[in-house]
């Protein structure tokens, strides 16, 4: 039997919110009828931006290898990771990563919609 997840989410759809989420793991926006909380994770696994999916990681024990932001939404639903920046440096990538998850959910701008669609069509089973 497969498993059928419902979520009130399309790439077209642009949530609301302040996107304070600096210096953190995970952020949480407001897309109208469900809440959306992205975890951000910094690493050494490169990839083109708004597009490259994987399953898994590969973190550097060293800090500043650590430069491209890979995004995970949770909630609702689970996603894959999807490479969102390259910050260009680890400790920038610590400190934007999660809020960058989030902020292709609230505007539409330049690949925001090319992200969207990444997340929200690489949902785990």
């Amino acid at each position: 039997m497969a498993l059928r997840q419902c979520v009130n989410l399309n790439a077209s759809m642009v949530c609301s919110g302040s996107i304070s989420c600096y210096n953190v793991s995970d952020c949480v926006i407001d897309c109208g009828v469900e809440e959306v909380r992205f975890v951000g994770q910094c690493a050494s696994t490169s990839g083109v931006a708004d597009s490259s999916v994987v399953d898994g990681l590969q973190v550097s024990d060293t800090v500043s290898e650590n430069m491209y932001c890979w995004c995970m939404m949770v909630q609702p639903v689970v996603s894959k990771w999807v490479l969102r920046y390259n910050y260009g440096s680890g400790g920038t990538c610590l400190t934007y990563c999660a809020r960058g998850c989030a902020n292709a959910f609230l505007f539409d701008e330049g690949t925001d919609s090319n992200y969207r669609r990444a997340v929200l069509g690489n949902l785990m089973e």
